[in-house]
């Protein structure tokens, strides 16, 4: 069955220019939003425009009586909007805050279904709508942290770095991410590891070669027997990486009398971002821990 569709576009930038430009826009559906009751909203006639200006505001809800529910992006994990008939007088609109068009800015005229691509912007987050059948399904981290989405398999991931200062063990870096909910998270590209030294960059003005931020991977040894590219990993989700065997990855030689069993993101001498092994005691170069959880689908 097809499912009768009106879009409504409002672009804050109309003038035509050759260069990229950063664009909020709103697409307007027929729908509905799961788990939510549209009469119990407050009136608000205009709903689309007080979305439009709440920098915060992901999606406006509203039907002919001009109920208007609006959805806060920062209170929401999960959100599902069902397609619906124009008989049914709901209509949902999608905020998609600074997404990014190369070259000129697109024109007035509506997008086909098979092209309506929803995308929301926010920090150096982008998320898109996925949708499966007649429901478009928003994901998103808690809080402010930062998606991830890996293949092999396919799932995603959230993250987010936290500074200690000065040196601390990986074991209070558990206690630490545990505390909250969650476990120190493995790293599997070069992607989420220049993030994490991006964020290291902001969080600590003053870092000396080598400091990093522990991460999941820890030698299992046997009467002080380790191997070098071997790791155990707990946080669920992380099961041995490539990035291990790859030149952003610096190893040293086993059995060594301080021996360096836990792994850190951090950045060498050349300040390129490297996945380093260092040492498991708050005597050791970790000075930070990145936290994470595999998102619930």
């Amino acid at each position: 069955m097809t499912t009768p569709l009106h879009f409504v576009f409002f672009l804050s930038l109309l003038v035509r220019q050759h260069r990229t430009a950063v664009i909020t826009k709103m697409s307007q559906v027929y729908g509905t939003v799961t788990d939510e009751n549209i009469s119990d909203a407050p009136i608000n006639e205009n709903c689309e425009a007080t979305c439009y200006q709440d920098t915060d505001c992901l999606l406006a809800f509203f039907d002919a009586d001009s109920h208007c529910l609006l959805i806060s992006y920062n209170a929401t994990e999960k959100l599902e909007v069902v397609l619906t008939s124009e008989s049914d007088g709901l209509q949902v609109t999608f905020k998609m805050s600074n997404s990014i068009f190369q070259t000129n800015p697109p024109s007035d005229s509506c997008p086909s279904f098979d092209e309506f691509q929803p995308v929301y912007n926010m920090g150096d987050n982008s998320i898109p709508w996925e949708k499966q059948g007649d429901t478009w399904i928003f994901r998103k981290c808690v809080g402010d942290w930062k998606l991830f989405k890996r293949t092999d398999p396919n799932i995603t991931v959230c993250m987010q770095a936290y500074p200690f200062g000065t040196p601390t063990s990986r074991n209070d870096s558990d206690l630490f991410c545990e505390k909250m909910g969650f476990k120190v998270t493995g790293v599997v590209n070069v992607e989420e590891m220049s993030w994490i030294l991006s964020r290291m960059n902001v969080m600590l003005t003053d870092f000396i070669k080598y400091q990093g931020f522990f991460v999941d991977g820890i030698r299992p040894c046997t009467d002080n027997v380790c191997g070098r590219y071997i790791f155990d990993w707990s946080d669920g989700y992380t099961n041995g990486t490539a990035l291990l065997y790859s030149g952003y990855t610096e190893l040293s030689e086993v059995g060594q009398s301080a021996p360096e069993n836990c792994l850190t993101v951090t950045k060498n001498g050349n300040g390129w971002v490297t996945l380093n092994d260092a040492n498991c005691a708050a005597a050791g170069t970790g000075v930070g821990v990145v936290c994470g959880y595999k998102m619930s689908l």
